[in-house]
């Protein structure tokens, strides 16, 4: 059985609001489309309307309560702030605000792989430059081209990614 999304949004205004958090006016949607994000926080500027939306499949018992008021409350936090801020200055201050008051709510600006991974039936890959360690997280049916083909793609430090360290699912490959 699927929870309410409208009585789960209320659960977390609550929460916003006993710590002074006040969420504007928001239309509240489900998205069964959404693979790489749990939510969605738009603000359009020309009339002022703010739509928040939500994976639907977060809304399954099998998932954690915990997480989807998360997700729901780092939108409305978006929501708050207008969207002027992404993951930065007042929403992270704001972020920050609610996991303090907050022990069972984790507002981060970015999922991690592995709560990605928990919500897919998919393979993770992931490729490490050996010179700077940067890491390439993708979450697909089918590896992306820069796993597949490494020497044809450069890291952000511009080294070739030839050399690059892969992992699938955790596993590390040739």
């Amino acid at each position: 059985m699927a929870r309410d999304l409208m009585k789960e949004v209320q659960i977390c205004k609550d929460m916003l609001q006993a710590i002074g958090l006040k969420v504007p006016t928001v239309e509240y949607k489900l998205n069964g489309r959404y693979k790489k994000v749990y939510g969605r926080c738009t603000v359009y500027n020309a009339t002022g309307r703010i739509t928040i939306q939500i994976k639907k499949s977060l809304m399954e018992e099998s998932y954690p309560v915990d997480f989807l008021h998360s997700t729901i409350i780092h939108e409305m936090i978006h929501a708050i702030d207008h969207n002027k801020h992404k993951h930065s200055g007042e929403w992270l201050e704001m972020a920050e605000l609610v996991n303090d008051c907050y022990s069972n709510i984790t507002i981060q600006q970015y999922c991690t792989i592995e709560e990605l991974q928990a919500c897919h039936d998919k393979h993770t890959f992931v490729m490490e430059c050996k010179e700077c360690g940067f890491r390439f997280n993708r979450i697909s049916y089918k590896a992306p081209k820069w796993f597949a083909h490494p020497q044809k793609y450069k890291c952000t430090c511009s080294c070739n990614l030839g050399n690059a360290i892969r992992y699938k699912d955790g596993v590390k490959v040739g």
